[in-house]
């Protein structure tokens, strides 16, 4: 479950990183939320994923996807510093890499869905 709902957070602030500079040039309001947004999306990406990876690697000893996820939140903040949003988009696309190859691990040692 947890993995899931990784996967959807990071598509949500996939299509964010997408959509929002067509928004923010057509409704200037939209850049006063943008900075609340992507905290809001990275904390609930942040915290989901910690859950899943870390318990899973306890567990599972799995540890390719561990190391996306780190990989992909490293890309993430890389890019928010440097504000390079290909590396934010590379970013959340290993981060949803990352969130799928956990799940079916999972679901292939231990039947979890």
């Amino acid at each position: 479950m947890k993995d899931k709902i990784g996967i959807w957070s990071s598509f949500i602030c996939l299509i964010h990183c997408l959509l929002f500079p067509l928004l923010a040039t057509s409704f200037p309001i939209f850049l006063k939320l943008d900075i609340k947004v992507e905290l809001f999306l990275l904390t609930i990406s942040l915290i989901v994923g910690s859950l899943s990876f870390i318990d899973n690697y306890l567990k599972h000893k799995y540890l390719l996807s561990l190391i996306l996820f780190f990989l992909g939140f490293l890309g993430i903040f890389t890019s928010l510093i440097f504000n390079i949003e290909i590396i934010n988009i590379l970013g959340l696309i290993i981060l949803m890499i990352s969130h799928y190859l956990n799940f079916k691990k999972i679901k292939e040692i231990d039947g979890c869905h």
